[in-house]
């Protein structure tokens, strides 16, 4: 049985998520050659993570845009092997997460947020098109490469819904998605809308809620009713002076997904240009 240390040699450990451990690898016997980031499975004998691990693997494989990572080497299509221990490298993104970015305020101006603002939904719209649907959008899942607004990638396709492969892919009723950057209703436990575009959409504009602020949204209503541009702890004159704005996020937080932003093309048209020509 082949090992994914039979072709790469680790250089350093990487940040470990919940599904896996990464590591930073390089070829082996090519000291000079570029590191690239390998991700482990963790729980190798959970047959669910296995497929999951081989949904991301195919997605990324089918997905191709410099915002998004290549992959580089994978034995995930070995999935229903359960004696093969699954592996992804991936191309290794040096930059920071637009978390750090906005804490440690090298993105502060408008122009800068409504440009990430703007990659994003053209990156979130090269997955639509491709039937995929990411899932997990926050701040900590997005790169600035070489810490440059100019040019982000969006990570970690592992909760990531393949339309062309509904029949493997269903997330269970039973099952609560989300995150603690955002959580939206539809992805509650329950819930028969886990797998619809328009809650990638919500998140995308949650993340530009983010980058403005520097407040995770949580929730699209709170306990006193208010949206999350509408809360008393916001302190910023980048959303109070900008009416555009105020009135995307009217609509983009929405509780129910009916009355949001119904696709891409709608908040590009009507606001990214807009927003663009008037900072």
């Amino acid at each position: 049985m082949a090992t994914w240390c039979d072709m790469w040699e680790k250089v350093k450990n990487h940040e470990n998520g919940g599904q896996s451990r990464t590591y930073l690898v390089r070829q082996k016997n090519f000291p000079n050659s570029p590191t690239y980031v390998l991700k482990e499975l963790s729980r190798q004998k959970d047959l669910d993570r296995r497929k999951r691990m081989y949904r991301e693997y195919a997605i990324l494989r089918t997905l191709e845009s410099p915002q998004i990572p290549k992959v580089i080497d994978s034995n995930a299509d070995k999935f229903d092997e359960l004696e093969e221990k699954l592996y992804i490298v991936m191309e290794h993104i040096d930059g920071i997460t637009l978390e750090t970015a906005i804490q440690e305020k090298i993105v502060t101006c408008l122009e800068d947020n409504i440009y990430i603002f703007h990659q994003l939904l053209e990156t979130l719209e090269i997955c639509h098109n491709n039937n995929v649907i990411h899932r997990d959008i926050k701040p900590d899942n997005i790169i600035l490469r070489n810490k440059s607004p100019r040019n982000i990638v969006l990570l970690d396709f592992g909760q990531s819904f393949n339309e062309a492969s509904a029949n493997e892919s269903i997330t269970p009723d039973s099952e609560i998605m989300g995150n603690r950057f955002l959580s939206l209703p539809e992805f509650s436990i329950h819930s028969g809308t886990k797998n619809d575009k328009r809650s990638d959409i919500t998140m995308v504009l949650g993340v530009f809620f983010f980058s403005l602020t520097g407040i995770f949204p949580r929730v699209l209503i709170d306990h006193d009713g208010k949206l999350p541009h509408q809360r008393h702890t916001i302190q910023t004159e980048k959303i109070r002076s900008h009416s555009l704005i105020i009135r995307m996020f009217d609509m983009a937080f929405q509780p129910k997904i009916n009355d949001r932003y119904q696709s891409i093309s709608t908040v590009m048209r009507y606001y990214v240009a807009k927003a663009q020509s008037h900072p």
